[in-house]
């Protein structure tokens, strides 16, 4: 796999203090095993409890919507900070541990090997 790619995982989320912590560290150790070069990008839609506190001490970079504006707007404002800071690749996964880091993994490698973007 291209390990000089720009990789950006964009977590939507919304009220998932108790999870995004860990969710955030397993995309962590996992794209770490693989020595990709990416960041963790968790976009907190207006949550209420402390999801920006939880994301960041898992490890992630943290954008902030004051208001609740729902899925699409937040892997939007992912996509957008994915584009603006010259990534080469957006992943985006559910906040609550729903897809797997391997699953990531497997998507980019199958990428690489068909040699599509």
């Amino acid at each position: 796999m291209k390990s000089e790619s720009k990789i950006c995982i964009i977590i939507p989320a919304f009220n998932e203090a108790q999870v995004i912590k860990s969710v955030v560290r397993n995309v962590i150790q996992e794209l770490n095993r693989e020595r990709l070069n990416f960041e963790v990008v968790v976009v907190n839609d207006g949550s209420t409890d402390k999801t920006t506190n939880e994301a960041r001490a898992g490890g992630a970079i943290v954008i902030n919507h004051i208001l609740n504006s729902g899925v699409g707007a937040a892997t939007t404002t992912g996509l957008s900070y994915a584009a603006q800071n010259d990534f080469q690749l957006a992943v985006t996964m559910d906040a609550d541990g729903q897809h797997l880091p391997s699953d990531v993994i497997k998507g980019l490698k199958i990428m690489h090997d068909s040699n599509i973007d």
